[in-house]
């Protein structure tokens, strides 16, 4: 468990600094393995974090999803854009008694190498992760300092 709040607490400090790439620049690997595994996909824009490429897309109907991918081609996450009131009943109280004007963005549901989702709400400065029943796990400040 350890391993996975790392892994999921390093890879949002990366996103911070994404930069967006055309499609050229992702490797032949990254782009078949997207293709076979999302065919359905409507319009999809990528990123470069670190080692990893993110392909940020719409699916069908279904609202944003990011698929976060490694140099080799493997599927390391996947996270589901979704409203604010699919959030697990105890993450929505976290926010609410912690947060009471939280300037909610974005709420996700992550897929990753465990089965069990997890869920991210991003807020104006901060992103703030949950476990699967809503129990916080961390947060990450997203708004650099001024020099």
């Amino acid at each position: 468990m350890k391993l996975f709040l790392l892994t999921v607490t390093a890879f949002f400090y990366s996103q911070v600094d994404a930069q967006p790439i055309p499609w050229t620049e992702v490797p032949a690997k990254v782009i078949n393995t997207f293709v076979a595994a999302y065919p359905e996909v409507n319009f999809v824009e990528w990123k470069k974090m670190a080692d990893f490429y993110e392909a940020t897309c719409t699916r069908g109907c279904r609202a944003c999803t990011h698929i976060t991918l490694n140099s080799s081609g493997e599927v390391v996450q996947t996270a589901d854009k979704i409203p604010s009131r699919q959030l697990p009943p105890a993450a929505s109280a976290y926010i609410k008694n912690n947060y009471p004007d939280p300037g909610l963005l974005n709420c996700h549901k992550i897929y990753d190498d465990c089965v069990t989702p997890s869920f991210k709400v991003e807020m104006t400065d901060r992103y703030l992760l949950f476990d699967v029943q809503g129990k916080y796990i961390d947060e990450v400040i997203t708004v650099k300092p001024a020099l």
